[in-house]
């Protein structure tokens, strides 16, 4: 069984809301990607591109060094979803994998990502509690 048909069953068999379960879960992994995203110029941060249908391409030049100005087009990206349209974060830049893996900034040495990831489950918990 796939993880999607998981999530659906569980879901069904809870009576949680799986759309609104997933939006609130991007956000939280959103939010702590960014947060946990380096910061020198605020460039690598700005970078977190989030969408729906496929993923961006391409660097964008928005410098970013809080992250909320990322969160809110992520905010917006969410609450424009339809259906079970896939969300996607991305960060073209071509340094970010130094940052992920601490050859480019001693800020993050375990990765923004990496981290993040690892955290999922308690993503998905967090936003079942707040229904």
């Amino acid at each position: 069984m796939s993880f999607a048909k998981d999530i659906a069953k569980w879901a069904e068999s809870t009576g949680q809301d799986i759309d609104t379960v997933r939006r609130a879960a991007f956000m939280d992994m959103t939010k702590g990607i960014v947060k946990r995203t380096p910061v020198k110029t605020g460039r690598a941060k700005g970078n977190w591109q989030p969408s729906t249908g496929s993923p961006k391409s391409g660097a964008i030049s928005l410098r970013d060094k809080i992250g909320s100005i990322v969160e809110k087009k992520a905010q917006s990206v969410v609450d424009s979803v339809k259906g079970d349209e896939t969300l996607y974060l991305t960060n073209n830049l071509e340094y970010i994998g130094g940052l992920e893996y601490g050859r480019k900034s001693k800020q993050a040495p375990s990765g923004m990502l990496r981290v993040t990831v690892r955290e999922f489950q308690s993503s998905v918990r967090k936003a079942v509690n707040k229904l």
